[in-house]
């Protein structure tokens, strides 16, 4: 026999599944793997980036914060990142 549902526990299961969670910190940076971040900006390619992360010792990279180890796995700082870039661009100039 299917159970009856009053419109107000309708409206609350509504409401529930609705509502996004808060953001942890609003100023938090959205990070992005290299795949993601070659998608998000078109001048960019995966073999670039990942030859940027290559050297990052020794580029400038890692020292700028653009760079987050999580396990094995590598996420970028986009505009931390993308600050990065453009200063080594000027400075090639």
């Amino acid at each position: 026999m299917p159970t009856r549902t009053t419109a107000a526990s309708q409206a609350a299961l509504a409401a529930a599944t609705q509502a996004a969670p808060p953001p942890l910190h609003p100023t938090a940076p959205t990070l992005y793997t290299v795949r993601d971040l070659a998608r998000c900006e078109p001048a960019l390619t995966v073999g670039g980036i990942r030859d940027d992360l290559f050297h990052r010792s020794t580029n400038g990279l890692e020292e700028s914060g653009a760079v987050i180890r999580r396990g094995r796995r590598l996420l970028l700082h986009r505009e931390l990142y993308m600050t990065w870039l453009l200063a080594r661009g000027r400075s090639a100039a």
